[in-house]
């Protein structure tokens, strides 16, 4: 509502015309439309061009294997895009504010993150643009509440189950009462850690564009590189978002002598003196046991798993990357292993039971990937599949006992 009031009360000194694009994503029932009926009369009283539509993200990201988060903003900017194009508009503008980029960045830094996570929310982003990137929440607010503009608040702002929330409500005062400008200093360490990080990827372009062709790169070319610029080199030999854990692993390859490494999508070969990037290779997991608080990466799913143990608080975490198991329906040990034939298991979603070939079918994992799906299992069966989700055994209630697996995609 504060960057609608800004960009309308200058447009006609610039010349622009401001439209308002929202997005239901129908995820609070009644409140999404009392959301959407708000901006609506707004526009309306001020003679602003409104758009909208509207989609149920909950089940969009459950057919198509996504978090909810992930879905919506998916979903969202798609839709953005499409009203820019159908207006004819050079930019869409987001509120973004420096409390969002301050969170995002604790976010990445809590999950592991280089340089580029460090970059946090920029002001321009392809055609988005983020105008008040620099304002803090509190001066939204008092623009607000000066101007007497409306806005409501999303419900589950107040939801510390979340991530985020839990970062604005219980960690971001604290590190504001050591330093109250903290917003702002993380918006300075976003602009520098892009300049950084535009300089390194222009080093590795250079370095790598020689070899780029052949797909092959001398070892003494490589290894005479600075370690920052050599891990982008071999994420461009590779051709696909690596990880910091496969980088790591080319490069320790790179200097130990020969050797194949397999990759997401290929393999690296090395013979002390050259590496071969992309021969393919249809990647398969080995069966391993998990065992507790003892993180296990699988390479070739490009994924951390974590097995804990703990008491269930009823608390659902939606993204599909944490399955609970309670104990006392778990038999034995847990292992990680590749899809069998006649695999089936009842979806604890869906409360039907399907075999994997028929649920990798409906959604399309090509058959090349399939044997880097990760199958988790017990001695009386399948526990859970990543990223179907996990199987109606073992549902636990609050207070119960529980065993954990989460799953973390590897950072780039």
């Amino acid at each position: 509502m504060c960057l609608l009031d800004v960009l309308h009360g200058i447009s006609r000194e610039y010349g622009w015309t401001v439209c308002a694009a929202h997005f239901n994503h129908c995820l609070r029932g009644e409140e999404s439309d009392r959301d959407e009926n708000f901006v609506s009369s707004h526009c309306a009283a001020a003679g602003i061009p409104f758009y909208s539509a509207r989609e149920d993200v909950s089940l969009w990201a459950e057919e198509n294997h996504m978090g909810t988060e992930a879905a919506g903003r998916e979903r969202r900017y798609r839709f953005l895009e499409t009203i820019r194009e159908k207006t004819g508009a050079v930019f869409v503008a987001t509120a973004h504010n420096a409390d969002d980029n301050a969170e995002t960045v604790l976010m990445h830094l809590l999950r592991g993150t280089g340089t580029a996570g460090l970059c946090g929310i920029q002001p321009q982003y392809g055609r988005v643009i983020r105008p008040l990137l620099s304002v803090s929440r509190s001066e939204i607010e008092e623009y607000n509440i000066a101007r007497g503009i409306p806005w409501i608040e999303d419900s589950t702002n107040g939801d510390d189950s979340l991530l985020r929330n839990r970062l604005r409500h219980q960690v971001i005062p604290v590190l504001k009462d050591m330093n109250p400008a903290f917003a702002d200093a993380c918006r300075r360490l976003t602009l520098l850690a892009a300049l950084d990080e535009k300089a390194l990827s222009a080093l590795a372009e250079e370095a790598a564009r020689p070899y780029a062709e052949t797909g092959k790169i001398p070892v003494a070319a490589l290894a005479s590189l600075p370690d920052a610029v050599a891990l982008r080199v071999i994420r461009l030999m590779a051709g696909s978002a690596l990880s910091f854990d496969h980088t790591d692993a080319v490069l320790r390859l790179c200097r130990s002598g020969s050797g194949t490494l397999s990759l997401p999508g290929g393999q690296v070969r090395s013979d002390g003196s050259e590496l071969a990037f992309g021969t393919p290779l249809v990647p398969v997991l080995s069966e391993t046991e998990l065992e507790q608080d003892i993180p296990l990466f699988l390479p070739e799913a490009g994924l951390h798993v974590t097995l804990s143990r703990g008491i269930f608080d009823g608390r659902v975490n939606k993204s599909f990357t944490e399955y609970l198991f309670k104990t006392d329906d778990v038999c034995g040990k847990i292992v990680v292993r590749p899809r069998l034939p006649g695999d089936r298991y009842t979806l604890r979603t869906r409360g039907c039971t399907k075999s994997l070939k028929k649920l990798f079918n409906e959604a399309s994992v090509p058959v090349e990937k399939r044997g880097a799906v990760p199958v988790f299992s017990d001695e009386a069966g399948i526990l859970a599949v990543y990223p179907f989700g996990p199987c109606v055994r073992g549902k636990p209630e609050p207070g119960d006992a529980v065993c954990r697996i989460l799953i973390r995609e590897s950072l780039q």
